[in-house]
C-alpha cells in the first residue's frame, strides 16, 4: 500500500486572526516605531505558526488492499459480507446513473468502487475527506458519488425490494408469523424509530422527540425474517407514531392491502380490523387479555430486532445530516 501526502491550504480561520492583527497594527498611529516593530513580529510570529494540515492518500487500496481481505476483516469495515456486496453490485450495475461515459481528463470511478466508497461512508462518523484520501479520491468526487448511490437505491432499488406480499408469498408470512407465538393471521408487524439528526435551520424545535434530541421518525412495517415491506421517512421527531401512520398511504390502503389479514403494533397505534394493538395494561387485564399481549408483544418484536439489525452495522444513520433530507423523505 503506498501513500502520499497533499497540502490543504492555511487554515481561514488562522488566516482572519493575521488579517485582523495587522489591520489593527496598521490603525495604530500613536504607536512609537520600536514598539510598533515589536508589533510586527508578533503578527510574523502567528504567521509562521501557522502549519499547512497535510493528508495522506491511500492509493490502490481499493484494487490491492481489499481483495486480499479475509471474509470476517470485509465485513467489520464493509459492515456487509462479500456476498451480499456482490449482490449490491449486480443490482445497482444495470443503472446508467453510476456509468457516466468517459469524456477525457480524469477516468471514471469503477462502479465496485463506488459502492465501498458508500458502505464506508455509511459505515462510519468518518469525514468526508479522511474517506476520499482513503479511496484516493477528491471529495467532491465523493460527494457526487454518495448523492448517485443513494439516487440509485431510492429512485430504482426502493420498489424492487420493499413491496407488499401477495398470495403465496402472503401465505408464507402469516405461517412464519405464526411459529413465533401462535398469533394467527399477521402479515407484518409495525413501528417507528428515531433517527438522530442534526439540528435544522428552520424549526428545530419540531424535531426535539421525546428523549430531547433532534430526530425524524422512519415507520416501518416488516415481514416474519425482518424483511422491510413498507417504510415512511422523514416526519419530524416531535411527531406522535399514530400521526405518522394516519399521514402515509397505508393508512387508507391497509384494509385492501391486509385483506382478512392484519398488521400489529404497540398500543401507540389505533386498533383497527387491520391492525391489531396490545389491550391497555390497567391492572385488572383478565388472563385471556394478558395471554393475548404477550403472544402479540412476542411476534411484534420482530420489528424492534429489524431496527437493531438496520442501526447496528451502520453508524451513519445514527445522526443524518440535515442537508441530505431530500433523501429522506420517502
Amino acid at each position: 500500500m503506498e501513500c502520499f501526502r497533499t497540502g490543504v491550504g492555511v487554515n481561514n480561520m488562522a488566516v482572519r486572526v493575521v488579517a485582523i492583527l495587522s489591520l489593527l497594527l496598521e490603525d495604530m498611529e500613536d504607536t512609537e516605531d520600536d514598539n510598533f516593530g515589536d508589533d510586527e513580529a508578533v503578527v510574523a510570529f502567528i504567521a509562521a505558526s501557522i502549519v499547512r494540515e497535510e493528508r495522506v492518500r491511500i492509493q490502490s487500496y481499493t484494487e490491492q488492499i481489499v481483495p486480499h481481505y479475509l471474509l470476517d476483516d470485509f465485513k467489520r469495515f464493509f459492515r456487509v459480507s462479500r456476498s451480499t456486496f456482490e449482490i449490491l453490485y449486480e443490482n445497482i450495475s444495470a443503472y446508467g446513473d453510476l456509468a457516466p461515459g468517459w469524456t477525457g481528463g480524469r477516468e471514471p470511478i469503477p462502479i465496485d468502487k463506488q459502492l465501498l466508497m458508500m458502505l464506508w461512508y455509511v459505515s462510519s462518523h468518518e469525514t468526508l475527506n479522511r474517506i476520499a484520501d482513503r479511496f484516493n479520491v477528491t471529495e467532491s468526487s465523493m460527494v457526487r458519488t454518495r448523492d448517485r448511490l443513494f439516487s440509485v437505491f431510492i429512485e430504482h432499488l426502493k420498489e424492487k425490494n420493499i413491496f407488499w406480499p401477495q398470495g403465496n408469498d402472503k401465505a408464507d408470512i402469516i405461517r412464519g408469523f405464526a411459529r413465533k407465538a401462535n398469533f394467527p393471521d399477521v402479515v407484518g408487524a409495525i413501528d417507528g424509530t428515531h433517527i438522530k439528526i442534526k439540528a435544522p435551520s428552520q424549526h428545530p424545535e419540531s424535531y426535539v422527540n421525546r428523549k430531547g434530541f433532534h430526530s425524524i421518525i422512519l415507520q416501518a412495517v416488516c415481514r416474519e425474517d425482518m424483511r422491510i415491506i413498507h417504510v415512511v421517512a422523514g416526519w419530524p421527531g416531535s411527531c406522535h407514531d399514530a400521526r405518522v401512520l394516519r399521514n402515509c398511504d397505508l393508512w387508507d390502503e391497509g384494509p385492501a392491502r391486509c385483506g382478512d389479514a392484519h398488521i400489529i403494533g404497540d398500543t401507540a397505534y389505533p386498533i383497527r380490523k387491520w391492525l391489531l394493538t396490545p389491550y391497555r395494561n390497567n391492572g385488572h387485564l383478565s388472563h385471556q387479555q394478558q395471554r393475548y399481549n404477550t403472544a402479540l408483544s412476542t411476534t411484534r418484536v420482530t420489528v424492534e430486532r429489524a431496527f437493531g439489525m438496520f442501526k447496528g452495522p451502520f453508524s451513519r444513520p445514527q445522526c443524518v445530516d440535515t442537508r441530505l433530507k431530500q433523501l429522506l423523505i420517502w
